[in-house]
């Protein structure tokens, strides 16, 4: 009888310390409960310890990992670092650039000199590295003369065109790219034009 009374009292127990344990978690926010969950399996942390005091784990886990990312990633420390404002602009996205920039440096190392790496360059031979409304430098010397007579009229009618230059731009930069890619095979497979 004796094991039968101590599995009861054992039960009650049991029930008792999960009734207790909901009473006490009520005002708790289940989406933070599960973050320290989450960040508990990345870390080891214990997510108790995590829950109470989320935002400042959160921050510190946050910015440790962006600290390693930049160290890691030079790539990324270089845009940072190409302008202030720059950080701020990527900051949220640092897990994501991070893996494309690793994507695209393994697509890089097992390209080679292959006709795709040749259409790549080919692109961007023909999209152009000069900026956008480089064209106002062959202007004739009247819209010259205009131009820095009126320099914010010039500069609006620079930023319309943005979009027209981008689509004839690429299109050239296409052009460009399937002709570097042909040569490319050509040249692989020993075919002449």
């Amino acid at each position: 009888m004796t094991n039968v009374y101590d599995f009861d009292q054992a039960q009650r127990l049991w029930q008792n310390s999960a009734s207790a344990q909901l009473d006490g978690s009520l005002d708790k926010n289940p989406d933070d409960v599960a973050k320290a969950f989450d960040y508990s399996k990345t870390t080891g942390v214990d997510p108790s310890t995590i829950h109470e005091n989320l935002d400042e784990f959160e921050s510190d886990y946050k910015s440790g990992l962006a600290s390693r990312l930049i160290r890691d990633n030079p790539t990324i420390a270089s845009f940072i670092n190409a302008h202030p404002l720059h950080a701020g602009l990527i900051h949220d996205d640092l897990g994501r650039l991070d893996q494309l920039t690793e994507t695209l440096g393994k697509i890089h190392q097992s390209v080679g000199d292959s006709p795709l790496k040749q259409g790549v360059k080919g692109f961007a031979e023909g999209f152009g590295a000069q900026g956008f409304g480089h064209w106002q430098e062959t202007l004739s010397p009247e819209m010259k003369a205009l131009s820095e007579k009126y320099p914010i009229s010039s500069q609006l009618w620079t930023l319309l065109g943005v979009p027209i230059e981008v689509g004839m731009r690429g299109f050239a930069g296409i052009l460009q790219g399937a002709k570097a890619t042909v040569k490319g095979v050509a040249r692989q497979t020993g075919a002449t034009f």
